[in-house]
């Protein structure tokens, strides 16, 4: 896919479906920048827990200073960032959740990869998102869509 951001525009902390959606789109995600810079931040989805509004089916996008200082610290060392500028590859683990501020205007060239040594975490994912009522095939937005797909 191509990804076109305008300066200073921001994707709230997000988690990209883990099983597809038609366009082939699963398992982890990459990202190589042609042009400008970028800041991700991704937390493993091994602490989605934390971060899941159960009500609204989402996750908070919470400043960083909240976020590493919530529930006793338990985010501390393990919310990472990247600042990506032209000429660099990003990939990350499927179901890892990721937030992304664009700091000069930006053209990147992404999509996913499934790799077989990422099945049993992609069911994991899965059983997450069945407990707590939300579909896979649309990852956790922010807010979670409610659309139908069936």
């Amino acid at each position: 896919m191509l990804v076109l951001s305008k300066t200073y525009s921001y994707t709230g902390l997000h988690q990209d479906s883990p099983v597809g959606l038609g366009m082939g789109q699963s398992g982890g995600g990459w990202m190589y920048l042609a042009e400008g810079r970028k800041i991700w931040h991704f937390i493993d989805f091994e602490y989605t827990n934390m971060l899941f509004d159960t009500q609204k089916k989402c996750l908070h996008d919470l400043p960083i200073s909240e976020m590493i200082t919530m529930d006793d610290y338990e985010l501390w060392g393990k919310v990472y960032q990247v600042c990506a500028e032209k000429g660099s590859f990003v990939y990350f683990p499927p179901g890892t959740n990721h937030r992304v501020t664009t700091l000069a205007k930006s053209i990147g060239y992404g999509g996913y990869v499934s790799l077989e040594s990422d099945k049993p975490k992609i069911e994991k994912i899965q059983k997450f998102y069945s407990s707590h009522g939300c579909d896979p095939r649309l990852g956790l937005q922010f807010p979670q869509l409610g659309v139908d797909l069936n």
